[in-house]
């Protein structure tokens, strides 16, 4: 069955069982209900694409492998599990190219200073988000501080701000759960490759604090297919899949 095309801003709400399933049906939903419209910034701008207004969703089961799309012969893959190992090592590090004005790994696991006020006693500590929401769900898993933030109020200068905004782990039930914010998101490469790493990112977290593996949710104003990729897209969803 079809999405509605839609003829209002509304949200669209996806349930998918694993990675594959959620890149498929989060694809299909672009190119069946997305709004279309130019392209305003960065590499693809002059082009058009396909976006939805608001998404969420829901993965059950992101530990299923494979975690990269099931690609049907004739189409390439977005993805490979070889560049996911190699995005997740970019992912978890603060390593950044010269030329780069920000990574996620940069903004996660770089070392911060704040300074603490006790009374009328000031201390510096310095820290990384990542090990800091580790030590927080190792203490206190259930509760709701483990967030990392990936945004700066300076992003709104940047040329190519930051896609991803936030980061929220918490332990439910003996599972550890994920979701995500992204302000824009590339549902056909950006999409799959994102998920795969921050699934491996996640099950290393939940094996730290000795936790199962849970659902991933993720949230999007922005999720869109690029019209470079309207052909393929539309091969892969007019194929047998459901």
């Amino acid at each position: 069955m079809k999405l509605k095309e839609m003829k209002e801003t509304e949200p669209v709400i996806i349930k998918a069982f694993d990675l594959d399933d959620a890149w498929f049906k989060v694809v299909r939903a672009c190119m069946e209900s997305g709004y279309k419209r130019p392209v305003f910034h960065g590499t693809s701008k002059g082009q058009e694409r396909k976006e939805l207004d608001y998404v969420f969703i829901e993965i059950t089961n992101p530990s299923h492998r494979p975690l990269v799309p099931m690609i049907p012969e004739g189409i390439p893959p977005p993805t490979s599990i070889d560049y996911v190992n190699r995005y997740l090592a970019y992912l978890m590090t603060p390593y950044k190219d010269e030329w780069e004005s920000y990574t996620y790994g940069e903004r996660m696991t770089a070392m911060s200073k704040i300074d603490m006020v006790e009374g009328q006693r000031v201390s510096s500590i310095d820290f990384n988000q990542l090990d800091r929401v580790i030590k927080i769900l190792k203490v206190t898993p259930e509760s709701n501080r483990s967030n990392i933030v990936i945004a700066k109020a300076e992003d709104l200068i940047l040329d190519h701000p930051p896609c991803m905004r936030s980061i929220q782990f918490k332990v439910r039930y003996n599972k550890l759960h994920m979701s995500l914010y992204f302000r824009s998101w590339d549902a056909w490469g950006g999409f799959p490759s994102n998920l795969a790493a921050l699934q491996l990112m996640k099950e290393y977290i939940g094996g730290l604090i000795e936790v199962e593996d849970g659902k991933i949710f993720a949230a999007s104003m922005g999720l869109h297919v690029y019209e470079g990729e309207w052909e393929y897209a539309s091969t892969l969803v007019g194929g047998i899949r459901d």
